[in-house]
Protein backbone atom coordinates (compact mmCIF):
# COMPACT_ATOMS: atom_id res chain seq x y z
CA UNK A 1 0.00 0.00 0.00
CA UNK A 2 2.93 1.92 0.73
CA UNK A 3 4.51 1.53 -2.72
CA UNK A 4 1.26 2.58 -4.15
CA UNK A 5 1.01 5.67 -2.39
CA UNK A 6 4.64 6.51 -3.43
CA UNK A 7 3.70 5.49 -7.72
CA UNK A 8 0.53 7.71 -7.29
CA UNK A 9 2.59 10.79 -6.32
CA UNK A 10 5.59 10.02 -9.26
CA UNK A 11 2.48 10.06 -11.26
CA UNK A 12 1.27 13.31 -10.44
CA UNK A 13 4.52 14.31 -10.83
CA UNK A 14 5.20 13.06 -14.52
CA UNK A 15 1.82 14.59 -15.33
CA UNK A 16 3.44 17.50 -13.99
CA UNK A 17 6.54 17.50 -15.98
CA UNK A 18 5.05 16.25 -19.02
CA UNK A 19 3.19 20.28 -18.99
CA UNK A 20 5.84 21.75 -17.40
CA UNK A 21 7.27 23.09 -21.16
CA UNK A 22 4.02 25.10 -21.07
CA UNK A 23 4.26 26.85 -18.52
CA UNK A 24 7.86 27.61 -18.67
CA UNK A 25 7.07 29.40 -22.40
CA UNK A 26 4.38 31.40 -20.79
CA UNK A 27 6.47 32.81 -18.02
CA UNK A 28 9.78 32.96 -19.21
CA UNK A 29 11.38 36.25 -20.10
CA UNK A 30 13.87 34.97 -22.52
CA UNK A 31 12.40 35.63 -25.46
CA UNK A 32 11.34 35.33 -28.36
CA UNK A 33 12.80 31.45 -27.73
CA UNK A 34 10.15 31.05 -24.97
CA UNK A 35 7.09 32.02 -28.20
CA UNK A 36 9.01 29.71 -30.16
CA UNK A 37 9.04 27.08 -27.90
CA UNK A 38 5.72 27.07 -26.41
CA UNK A 39 3.58 27.49 -29.77
CA UNK A 40 5.84 24.08 -30.69
CA UNK A 41 4.48 21.90 -27.52
CA UNK A 42 1.25 23.78 -28.10
CA UNK A 43 1.17 22.18 -31.84
CA UNK A 44 2.12 19.13 -30.64
CA UNK A 45 -0.11 18.43 -28.11
CA UNK A 46 -3.45 19.59 -30.20
CA UNK A 47 -1.80 17.32 -33.01
CA UNK A 48 -1.55 14.25 -30.53
CA UNK A 49 -4.58 15.51 -29.00
CA UNK A 50 -6.29 14.99 -32.64
CA UNK A 51 -4.34 11.82 -33.39
CA UNK A 52 -5.91 10.35 -29.77
CA UNK A 53 -9.38 11.15 -30.78
CA UNK A 54 -9.29 10.02 -34.68
CA UNK A 55 -7.68 6.17 -32.70
CA UNK A 56 -10.55 5.93 -30.58
CA UNK A 57 -13.04 6.36 -33.71
CA UNK A 58 -11.31 3.82 -35.79
CA UNK A 59 -10.88 1.37 -33.39
CA UNK A 60 -13.84 -1.28 -33.60
CA UNK A 61 -13.54 -2.51 -29.75
CA UNK A 62 -15.02 0.82 -28.59
CA UNK A 63 -18.54 2.20 -28.08
CA UNK A 64 -17.55 5.66 -29.99
CA UNK A 65 -20.76 7.65 -29.21
CA UNK A 66 -19.21 11.38 -28.99
CA UNK A 67 -17.90 10.45 -25.48
CA UNK A 68 -14.25 11.12 -25.90
CA UNK A 69 -14.98 14.40 -27.91
CA UNK A 70 -17.10 15.72 -24.94
CA UNK A 71 -14.08 14.84 -22.56
CA UNK A 72 -11.24 16.38 -24.96
CA UNK A 73 -13.08 19.65 -25.94
CA UNK A 74 -11.54 21.24 -22.89
CA UNK A 75 -8.29 19.99 -24.11
CA UNK A 76 -8.53 21.50 -27.62
CA UNK A 77 -9.74 24.35 -26.90
CA UNK A 78 -7.01 25.24 -24.38
CA UNK A 79 -4.43 24.51 -26.78
CA UNK A 80 -6.34 26.64 -29.48
CA UNK A 81 -6.08 29.75 -26.97
CA UNK A 82 -2.14 29.29 -26.43
CA UNK A 83 -1.82 28.62 -30.42
CA UNK A 84 -3.03 31.98 -30.85
CA UNK A 85 -1.29 33.29 -27.68
CA UNK A 86 2.07 32.58 -28.99
CA UNK A 87 1.41 33.03 -32.67
CA UNK A 88 0.00 36.45 -31.53
CA UNK A 89 3.32 37.42 -29.69
CA UNK A 90 5.21 36.14 -32.51
CA UNK A 91 3.96 38.02 -34.66
CA UNK A 92 4.46 41.17 -32.95
CA UNK A 93 7.72 40.67 -32.66
CA UNK A 94 8.51 40.13 -36.58
CA UNK A 95 6.84 43.55 -37.10
CA UNK A 96 8.65 45.36 -34.28
CA UNK A 97 12.05 43.63 -36.03
CA UNK A 98 10.36 44.86 -39.56
CA UNK A 99 10.78 48.56 -37.85
CA UNK A 100 14.32 48.14 -36.92
CA UNK A 101 13.87 47.63 -33.25
CA UNK A 102 15.47 44.74 -31.20
CA UNK A 103 13.46 41.75 -29.33
CA UNK A 104 14.80 42.85 -25.52
CA UNK A 105 13.64 46.23 -26.97
CA UNK A 106 9.97 45.05 -27.75
CA UNK A 107 9.31 43.21 -25.02
CA UNK A 108 10.62 45.51 -22.15
CA UNK A 109 8.29 48.21 -23.90
CA UNK A 110 4.98 45.38 -23.61
CA UNK A 111 5.88 44.75 -19.77
CA UNK A 112 5.98 48.47 -19.40
CA UNK A 113 2.77 48.62 -21.43
CA UNK A 114 0.87 46.44 -19.09
CA UNK A 115 1.47 48.22 -15.98
CA UNK A 116 0.19 51.50 -17.48
CA UNK A 117 -2.60 50.24 -18.81
CA UNK A 118 -3.57 48.76 -15.53
CA UNK A 119 -2.05 49.52 -12.45
CA UNK A 120 -1.57 53.18 -13.01
CA UNK A 121 -4.79 53.97 -14.73
CA UNK A 122 -6.42 52.67 -11.26
CA UNK A 123 -4.35 55.34 -9.43
CA UNK A 124 -4.86 57.46 -12.21
CA UNK A 125 -9.03 57.28 -11.73
CA UNK A 126 -8.36 57.46 -7.84
CA UNK A 127 -6.33 61.39 -8.08
CA UNK A 128 -8.68 62.40 -10.55
CA UNK A 129 -9.89 65.87 -9.71
CA UNK A 130 -12.82 67.30 -12.16
CA UNK A 131 -15.91 66.78 -11.21
CA UNK A 132 -18.65 64.59 -12.30
CA UNK A 133 -22.20 64.85 -11.62
CA UNK A 134 -23.69 61.62 -9.44
CA UNK A 135 -25.29 59.50 -12.22
CA UNK A 136 -28.87 59.74 -12.03
CA UNK A 137 -30.67 56.45 -11.03
CA UNK A 138 -33.67 54.80 -12.92
CA UNK A 139 -36.94 53.87 -11.40
CA UNK A 140 -37.42 50.22 -11.99
CA UNK A 141 -40.71 49.71 -10.53
CA UNK A 142 -42.08 50.97 -13.65
CA UNK A 143 -40.53 47.91 -15.77
CA UNK A 144 -41.90 44.20 -15.79
CA UNK A 145 -41.11 41.37 -13.09
CA UNK A 146 -39.15 39.84 -15.74
CA UNK A 147 -37.01 42.98 -16.44
CA UNK A 148 -36.23 43.84 -12.74
CA UNK A 149 -35.24 40.13 -12.26
CA UNK A 150 -32.93 40.25 -15.20
CA UNK A 151 -31.64 43.26 -14.21
CA UNK A 152 -30.84 41.97 -10.64
CA UNK A 153 -29.30 38.71 -12.26
CA UNK A 154 -26.74 40.61 -14.47
CA UNK A 155 -25.64 42.99 -11.56
CA UNK A 156 -25.14 39.88 -9.24
CA UNK A 157 -23.36 37.74 -11.58
CA UNK A 158 -21.73 39.92 -14.46
CA UNK A 159 -18.01 40.14 -12.98
CA UNK A 160 -16.89 42.43 -16.12
CA UNK A 161 -17.51 46.08 -16.47
CA UNK A 162 -15.47 47.79 -19.59
CA UNK A 163 -15.21 51.00 -17.37
CA UNK A 164 -13.09 49.32 -14.59
CA UNK A 165 -8.91 49.32 -14.57
CA UNK A 166 -8.63 46.46 -12.69
CA UNK A 167 -7.73 43.32 -13.83
CA UNK A 168 -8.21 39.53 -12.65
CA UNK A 169 -4.38 38.46 -11.46
CA UNK A 170 -3.29 35.39 -13.95
CA UNK A 171 -3.18 32.33 -10.77
CA UNK A 172 -6.60 33.69 -10.20
CA UNK A 173 -8.20 32.75 -12.99
CA UNK A 174 -6.11 29.66 -13.34
CA UNK A 175 -7.78 28.48 -10.59
CA UNK A 176 -11.27 29.10 -11.82
CA UNK A 177 -10.42 27.64 -15.17
CA UNK A 178 -9.31 24.35 -13.65
CA UNK A 179 -12.30 24.28 -11.34
CA UNK A 180 -14.62 24.91 -14.34
CA UNK A 181 -12.93 22.54 -16.52
CA UNK A 182 -12.68 19.79 -13.60
CA UNK A 183 -16.69 19.87 -13.45
CA UNK A 184 -17.57 19.75 -16.65
CA UNK A 185 -16.00 16.86 -16.99
CA UNK A 186 -17.68 15.50 -13.81
CA UNK A 187 -20.89 16.50 -15.86
CA UNK A 188 -19.90 14.41 -18.76
CA UNK A 189 -19.41 11.10 -16.67
CA UNK A 190 -22.62 11.54 -14.85
CA UNK A 191 -24.73 12.35 -18.24
CA UNK A 192 -22.55 9.14 -19.52
CA UNK A 193 -23.47 7.12 -16.64
CA UNK A 194 -27.03 7.65 -16.44
CA UNK A 195 -28.37 7.78 -20.16
CA UNK A 196 -25.17 6.03 -21.88
CA UNK A 197 -25.42 3.07 -19.02
CA UNK A 198 -28.45 3.14 -16.66
CA UNK A 199 -31.02 4.04 -19.04
CA UNK A 200 -29.53 2.07 -22.46
CA UNK A 201 -28.27 -1.19 -20.29
CA UNK A 202 -31.01 -1.66 -17.11
CA UNK A 203 -33.75 0.63 -18.34
CA UNK A 204 -34.68 -0.23 -21.96
CA UNK A 205 -34.52 -3.89 -21.44
CA UNK A 206 -37.20 -3.83 -18.65
CA UNK A 207 -40.75 -4.67 -19.33
CA UNK A 208 -43.52 -2.28 -19.32
CA UNK A 209 -45.21 -1.60 -16.11
CA UNK A 210 -44.71 -0.02 -12.85
CA UNK A 211 -41.00 -0.30 -12.09
CA UNK A 212 -40.42 0.63 -15.60
CA UNK A 213 -41.99 3.90 -15.27
CA UNK A 214 -39.94 4.25 -11.60
CA UNK A 215 -36.90 3.74 -13.27
CA UNK A 216 -37.72 6.05 -15.74
CA UNK A 217 -38.51 8.87 -13.51
CA UNK A 218 -35.23 8.42 -11.32
CA UNK A 219 -33.15 8.92 -14.83
CA UNK A 220 -35.11 11.94 -15.79
CA UNK A 221 -35.15 14.05 -11.91
CA UNK A 222 -31.31 12.49 -12.36
CA UNK A 223 -30.49 14.18 -15.63
CA UNK A 224 -32.55 17.21 -14.78
CA UNK A 225 -30.73 17.44 -11.85
CA UNK A 226 -27.23 17.35 -13.31
CA UNK A 227 -27.99 20.29 -15.83
CA UNK A 228 -29.34 22.37 -12.86
CA UNK A 229 -25.98 21.61 -11.04
CA UNK A 230 -24.39 22.33 -13.80
CA UNK A 231 -25.84 25.75 -14.38
CA UNK A 232 -25.94 26.58 -10.47
CA UNK A 233 -22.22 26.17 -10.53
CA UNK A 234 -21.74 28.41 -13.57
CA UNK A 235 -23.69 31.10 -11.73
CA UNK A 236 -21.48 30.80 -8.52
CA UNK A 237 -17.96 30.66 -10.50
CA UNK A 238 -19.35 34.16 -12.06
CA UNK A 239 -20.51 35.31 -8.92
CA UNK A 240 -16.88 33.80 -6.94
CA UNK A 241 -14.92 36.37 -9.51
CA UNK A 242 -16.95 39.30 -8.74
CA UNK A 243 -16.47 38.98 -5.39
CA UNK A 244 -13.04 38.46 -5.57
CA UNK A 245 -12.90 41.57 -7.42
CA UNK A 246 -14.84 43.29 -4.55
CA UNK A 247 -12.63 42.30 -2.08
CA UNK A 248 -9.57 43.33 -4.14
CA UNK A 249 -10.79 46.71 -3.97
CA UNK A 250 -11.76 46.82 -0.53
CA UNK A 251 -8.57 45.51 0.60
CA UNK A 252 -6.98 48.52 -1.64
CA UNK A 253 -8.90 51.18 0.36
CA UNK A 254 -6.93 49.16 3.63
CA UNK A 255 -10.49 47.67 4.35
CA UNK A 256 -9.95 44.67 6.32
CA UNK A 257 -12.96 44.14 8.20
CA UNK A 258 -14.73 41.77 6.41
CA UNK A 259 -12.05 39.06 6.81
CA UNK A 260 -10.80 37.08 9.82
CA UNK A 261 -7.60 38.34 11.48
CA UNK A 262 -4.11 38.30 9.79
CA UNK A 263 -2.40 34.92 10.02
CA UNK A 264 1.56 34.84 10.52
CA UNK A 265 3.71 35.26 7.07
CA UNK A 266 4.19 32.14 6.97
CA UNK A 267 0.81 30.72 6.96
CA UNK A 268 0.01 33.40 4.33
CA UNK A 269 2.32 32.02 2.20
CA UNK A 270 1.67 28.32 2.54
CA UNK A 271 -2.47 29.73 2.11
CA UNK A 272 -1.16 30.99 -1.27
CA UNK A 273 0.22 27.83 -2.43
CA UNK A 274 -2.43 25.91 -1.60
CA UNK A 275 -5.29 28.34 -3.04
CA UNK A 276 -4.93 26.89 -6.73
CA UNK A 277 -5.10 23.55 -6.07
CA UNK A 278 -7.84 24.13 -3.38
CA UNK A 279 -10.22 26.75 -5.11
CA UNK A 280 -9.98 24.10 -7.96
CA UNK A 281 -11.27 20.86 -6.09
CA UNK A 282 -13.66 22.82 -4.07
CA UNK A 283 -15.76 23.59 -7.18
CA UNK A 284 -15.37 19.85 -8.43
CA UNK A 285 -16.34 18.56 -5.29
CA UNK A 286 -19.14 21.24 -4.31
CA UNK A 287 -20.61 20.01 -8.13
CA UNK A 288 -19.78 15.87 -6.89
CA UNK A 289 -21.25 16.37 -3.61
CA UNK A 290 -24.39 18.17 -4.63
CA UNK A 291 -25.55 16.08 -7.26
CA UNK A 292 -24.99 12.63 -4.70
CA UNK A 293 -26.97 14.18 -1.86
CA UNK A 294 -29.70 16.10 -4.09
CA UNK A 295 -30.05 12.82 -6.40
CA UNK A 296 -30.26 10.53 -3.06
CA UNK A 297 -33.13 13.54 -2.12
CA UNK A 298 -34.93 12.94 -5.19
CA UNK A 299 -34.69 9.38 -5.86
CA UNK A 300 -36.33 8.83 -2.19
CA UNK A 301 -39.28 10.95 -2.62
CA UNK A 302 -39.81 9.58 -6.11
CA UNK A 303 -39.65 6.06 -4.27
CA UNK A 304 -41.84 7.49 -1.34
CA UNK A 305 -44.37 8.45 -3.86
CA UNK A 306 -44.88 5.74 -5.78
CA UNK A 307 -44.73 3.52 -3.22
CA UNK A 308 -47.54 5.62 -1.73
CA UNK A 309 -49.77 5.27 -5.03
CA UNK A 310 -48.84 1.43 -5.31
CA UNK A 311 -49.14 -0.07 -1.91
CA UNK A 312 -51.20 0.90 0.99
CA UNK A 313 -48.26 -0.39 3.64
CA UNK A 314 -46.33 2.47 2.15
CA UNK A 315 -49.08 4.82 2.08
CA UNK A 316 -49.85 4.19 5.47
CA UNK A 317 -46.22 4.73 6.62
CA UNK A 318 -45.62 8.12 4.49
CA UNK A 319 -49.49 9.34 6.02
CA UNK A 320 -48.57 8.11 10.19
CA UNK A 321 -44.84 9.44 9.99
CA UNK A 322 -44.29 11.97 7.38
CA UNK A 323 -47.52 14.16 6.35
CA UNK A 324 -49.53 14.00 9.64
CA UNK A 325 -46.65 15.10 11.93
CA UNK A 326 -45.71 17.68 9.48
CA UNK A 327 -49.52 18.87 9.15
CA UNK A 328 -49.69 19.49 13.05
CA UNK A 329 -46.32 21.38 13.31
CA UNK A 330 -47.54 23.74 9.99
CA UNK A 331 -51.07 24.37 12.03
CA UNK A 332 -49.63 24.70 15.32
CA UNK A 333 -47.01 27.60 13.66
CA UNK A 334 -49.58 29.22 11.84
CA UNK A 335 -52.01 29.38 15.02
CA UNK A 336 -49.66 30.79 16.99
CA UNK A 337 -48.52 33.44 14.39
CA UNK A 338 -52.05 35.16 14.33
CA UNK A 339 -53.04 34.40 18.24
CA UNK A 340 -49.92 36.69 18.48
CA UNK A 341 -50.53 38.74 15.59
CA UNK A 342 -54.27 39.75 16.91
CA UNK A 343 -54.68 39.07 20.99
CA UNK A 344 -51.20 39.10 22.60
CA UNK A 345 -49.54 42.50 20.65
CA UNK A 346 -50.64 46.01 20.79
CA UNK A 347 -51.30 47.42 17.23
CA UNK A 348 -49.37 50.42 18.38
CA UNK A 349 -46.34 48.47 18.78
CA UNK A 350 -42.75 48.72 17.15
CA UNK A 351 -39.62 46.99 16.95
CA UNK A 352 -37.87 49.53 19.48
CA UNK A 353 -41.10 49.21 22.02
CA UNK A 354 -43.50 46.07 21.85
CA UNK A 355 -46.91 46.36 24.03
CA UNK A 356 -48.24 43.84 25.31
CA UNK A 357 -52.35 43.36 25.51
CA UNK A 358 -52.56 40.98 28.10
CA UNK A 359 -49.48 40.08 30.52
CA UNK A 360 -51.53 37.67 32.28
CA UNK A 361 -53.22 35.71 29.26
CA UNK A 362 -49.77 36.18 27.89
CA UNK A 363 -48.30 34.13 30.44
CA UNK A 364 -51.08 31.55 30.87
CA UNK A 365 -50.58 31.09 27.53
CA UNK A 366 -46.64 30.51 27.40
CA UNK A 367 -47.05 27.77 30.04
CA UNK A 368 -49.63 26.23 27.77
CA UNK A 369 -47.43 26.06 24.61
CA UNK A 370 -44.79 24.72 26.07
CA UNK A 371 -45.88 21.72 25.46
CA UNK A 372 -47.27 21.48 22.11
CA UNK A 373 -43.33 23.40 21.07
CA UNK A 374 -41.48 20.37 22.52
CA UNK A 375 -43.59 18.73 19.11
CA UNK A 376 -42.78 21.93 17.02
CA UNK A 377 -39.27 21.86 18.23
CA UNK A 378 -38.41 17.94 16.51
CA UNK A 379 -40.09 19.45 13.43
CA UNK A 380 -37.86 22.46 13.74
CA UNK A 381 -34.67 20.78 14.62
CA UNK A 382 -35.19 18.59 11.49
CA UNK A 383 -36.01 21.26 9.13
CA UNK A 384 -32.77 23.44 10.70
CA UNK A 385 -30.82 20.54 9.89
CA UNK A 386 -32.02 19.88 6.56
CA UNK A 387 -31.60 23.90 5.69
CA UNK A 388 -27.83 23.53 7.17
CA UNK A 389 -26.92 20.81 4.96
CA UNK A 390 -28.71 22.29 1.98
CA UNK A 391 -26.41 25.37 2.16
CA UNK A 392 -23.29 23.60 3.48
CA UNK A 393 -23.51 22.04 0.12
CA UNK A 394 -24.41 25.00 -1.59
CA UNK A 395 -21.55 26.82 -0.05
CA UNK A 396 -19.13 24.14 -0.55
CA UNK A 397 -17.68 24.79 -4.06
CA UNK A 398 -17.54 28.64 -3.01
CA UNK A 399 -14.18 29.01 -1.36
CA UNK A 400 -15.14 33.01 -0.99
CA UNK A 401 -17.65 32.25 1.71
CA UNK A 402 -16.29 30.82 5.29
CA UNK A 403 -19.33 27.79 6.36
CA UNK A 404 -18.15 28.45 9.54
CA UNK A 405 -19.86 30.12 12.14
CA UNK A 406 -18.23 33.51 13.24
CA UNK A 407 -15.31 33.33 14.97
CA UNK A 408 -14.28 29.54 13.60
CA UNK A 409 -13.34 30.43 10.29
CA UNK A 410 -9.93 29.59 10.76
CA UNK A 411 -11.18 25.72 10.87
CA UNK A 412 -12.15 26.31 7.31
CA UNK A 413 -8.93 25.38 5.63
CA UNK A 414 -10.53 26.94 2.21
CA UNK A 415 -11.72 29.76 2.97
CA UNK A 416 -8.16 30.54 5.19
CA UNK A 417 -6.46 29.64 2.01
CA UNK A 418 -8.85 32.20 0.04
CA UNK A 419 -7.80 35.23 2.56
CA UNK A 420 -4.24 34.03 2.59
CA UNK A 421 -4.27 34.49 -0.92
CA UNK A 422 -6.07 37.88 -1.13
CA UNK A 423 -3.19 39.13 1.53
CA UNK A 424 -0.69 37.85 -0.79
CA UNK A 425 -2.08 39.10 -3.71
CA UNK A 426 -2.51 42.75 -2.42
CA UNK A 427 0.93 43.30 -0.74
CA UNK A 428 2.35 42.25 -4.03
CA UNK A 429 0.14 44.31 -6.73
CA UNK A 430 -1.55 47.06 -5.04
CA UNK A 431 -1.60 49.55 -8.12
CA UNK A 432 -0.83 52.67 -6.02
CA UNK A 433 2.37 51.07 -4.99
CA UNK A 434 3.28 49.66 -8.35
CA UNK A 435 2.90 53.03 -9.84
CA UNK A 436 4.98 55.09 -6.80
CA UNK A 437 7.74 52.60 -7.61
CA UNK A 438 7.75 53.12 -11.36
CA UNK A 439 7.63 56.84 -11.04
CA UNK A 440 10.87 56.50 -8.47
CA UNK A 441 12.35 53.97 -10.76
CA UNK A 442 11.89 56.89 -13.64
CA UNK A 443 13.14 59.52 -11.50
CA UNK A 444 15.97 57.66 -10.37
CA UNK A 445 16.68 56.94 -14.39
CA UNK A 446 16.02 60.81 -15.29
CA UNK A 447 19.21 61.56 -12.50
CA UNK A 448 21.28 59.06 -13.59
CA UNK A 449 21.26 60.30 -17.42
CA UNK A 450 21.53 64.34 -16.23
CA UNK A 451 24.76 62.80 -14.06
CA UNK A 452 26.16 61.02 -17.26
CA UNK A 453 25.23 64.19 -19.60
CA UNK A 454 27.78 66.45 -16.75
CA UNK A 455 30.39 63.86 -17.29
CA UNK A 456 33.67 63.99 -20.03
CA UNK A 457 32.56 60.19 -20.75
CA UNK A 458 28.64 60.96 -21.22
CA UNK A 459 29.23 64.23 -23.27
CA UNK A 460 31.67 61.98 -25.47
CA UNK A 461 28.73 59.20 -25.92
CA UNK A 462 26.61 61.42 -26.54
CA UNK A 463 28.66 63.14 -29.40
CA UNK A 464 29.43 59.86 -30.74
CA UNK A 465 25.73 58.27 -31.18
CA UNK A 466 24.10 61.64 -32.34
CA UNK A 467 23.91 60.58 -35.72
CA UNK A 468 22.66 57.56 -35.06
CA UNK A 469 20.29 58.86 -32.81
CA UNK A 470 18.54 60.29 -36.19
CA UNK A 471 18.40 57.25 -37.97
CA UNK A 472 18.03 54.62 -35.41
CA UNK A 473 15.10 54.05 -32.61
CA UNK A 474 17.20 54.19 -29.58
CA UNK A 475 16.25 51.63 -26.40
CA UNK A 476 15.46 54.59 -24.19
CA UNK A 477 12.66 55.89 -26.19
CA UNK A 478 10.73 52.35 -26.46
CA UNK A 479 10.78 52.27 -22.78
CA UNK A 480 7.25 53.56 -21.60
CA UNK A 481 7.36 56.99 -20.17
CA UNK A 482 5.99 57.86 -16.81
CA UNK A 483 6.63 61.70 -17.41
CA UNK A 484 2.52 62.36 -18.75
CA UNK A 485 1.31 60.07 -16.04
CA UNK A 486 3.44 62.00 -13.71
CA UNK A 487 2.02 65.24 -14.87
CA UNK A 488 -1.24 64.26 -15.42
CA UNK A 489 -1.53 62.68 -12.07
CA UNK A 490 -0.26 65.97 -10.82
Amino acid sequence: QWLTVLVNLLLMLVVGLVYYPLFAAITTKVQPSGSFFGLGFSIAFFVMTIGWLDECKKDSTTNYTGGDIAVALPTLVCLLVLIVYFARKLLYLLQALHNGYTAAEYFKREEMKKLERHELAYVSSLLKRSIHRPPVKQDDSLLPWWTRAGNAAVKYFNPYDRNDPFRYSLLFMCSILVGFIGVYMMFVVVMYLVIGIVYVDVVKPQKDGPFKELLNAISACVIVLAIVSFLGNILHTLHIIKSFKKHMKRMYRGETSFLPPAPTPVVQTLGTVRFLGYQAVYAILGFVWLQIVFSLVIVSLVILIWGAVNFKVVEDFVLSVIVTPAAVSVTIIITLRLFAMFVLTDPTSTKKAIVLKNQRVFHNFLYFMIFYNMMVGIFSALVRLIISLVFNFLMLGRINRPIMPSGWAEYDFGYSAYNAYLRVEVAHSHPCVLAFLSLVKEQTQREDRFQQLHSRKGIRNILGTQCTQQTTPQPDDLVMNFSGYHSSLS
